[in-house]
């Protein structure tokens, strides 16, 4: 990918920490994303992998588990048990691997996990029982210990207030971050998300939202809503969309010089973004065939409990085996 990725977004330092951590990983991986901050002062980059019971990923990891059980060792028995695919997990059909790449290590690897069991293929949410079982049988995994009853229950009213259409996609933790709150993702329409929101009693500013959601401008129609959850749900929120077309689509273009215009984004960054997307057929050594990467954005708009914006990145990365 290294060909492909501007120094605006990931700066040559990084690049090498990205280059020495992924050279120990196995190739079990079904997608990748680059998360970069799009402000011009902020170059911090974060790696995500995502593991997926298709495509032979299930596959690939048991038979790599042995090598890779020790770098992995924060979150093995959630990924032990994963693969077992017994019991509640057997209904997650992904997870990803999340590393906070840092000046000096990267940092433990955290899990999300996938709590729609037709995912990507269709939404079917689970009731809220069948939801809030899933979600403390690999939160309870993560955290080494029953994890406390009132975010999973929380998750659980949460869920039962969803809009047509719409799910709970997945559910992580982050305890290297101090702190035992759940983080959710759900997949809800941009024209009931507000709702929603309401109906859940989310605390945040309500105008503020509706500001950040004015910058997507009426082209964007879906979204992932992410939250976080305690005894009650936080002010934070965040909002994640993708941008599946050229990166010179005037839709896309429009909505980069408005971050630019509020200040969100700098403006080599918000290019260097658009220009990510596209796709490439590679020979890549030690592949039995090339390799065609599928090169898209996904934008993160993060709206913290002080009223402040945020905007990333997400540079993901999808290879396949093309036959000749």
């Amino acid at each position: 990918m290294a060909p492909y990725v501007s120094s605006a977004l990931v700066s040559l330092p990084a690049s090498a920490r990205i280059g020495a951590h992924t050279a120990r990983l196995p190739p079990i991986f079904s997608w990748g994303i680059f998360e970069c901050r799009l402000a011009a002062d902020d170059m911090r980059v974060d790696m995500l992998f995502r593991v997926s019971r298709r495509g032979g990923g299930e596959e690939k990891l048991a038979e790599a588990w042995p090598r890779v059980e020790a770098q992995l060792a924060p979150v093995a028995p959630f990924v032990r048990a994963w693969l077992a695919s017994e019991g509640e997990l057997a209904r997650s059909p992904l997870f990803w691997i999340e590393h906070d790449l840092l000046a000096g290590a990267p940092s433990a690897p955290f899990v999300q996990f996938c709590v729609d069991p037709r995912y990507p293929e269709g939404r079917e949410a689970l009731p809220p029982v069948a939801l809030r079982a899933l979600a403390n049988a690999g939160i309870a995994l993560l955290f080494g210990h029953e994890p406390d009853a009132a975010p999973l229950d929380c998750l659980a009213r949460c869920a039962a207030r969803l809009p047509e259409h719409a799910s709970v996609l997945h559910v992580g933790v982050t305890p290297h971050r101090g702190t035992r709150d759940l983080r959710v993702l759900a997949g809800v329409p941009i024209a009931h998300t507000w709702e929603w929101l309401a109906s859940i009693g989310w605390p945040g500013d309500r105008a503020r939202a509706f500001d950040c959601l004015d910058l997507l401008g009426e082209h964007f129609t879906h979204a992932s809503v992410q939250l976080d959850l305690g005894e009650a749900v936080r002010p934070t929120l965040a909002l994640e969309f993708p941008l599946p077309r050229a990166g010179d689509d005037p839709a896309w273009k429009r909505f980069m010089a408005r971050l630019v215009a509020r200040g969100l984004a700098d403006v080599e960054k918000a290019e260097a973004a658009l220009r990510w997307i596209g796709d490439a057929t590679n020979e890549v050594p030690g592949a039995p065939w090339l390799v065609n990467v599928q090169r898209q954005l996904d934008v993160k708009l993060v709206l913290r409990a002080d009223g402040s914006c945020e905007a990333k990145a997400y540079l993901c990365f999808h290879p396949r085996f093309v036959l000749i």
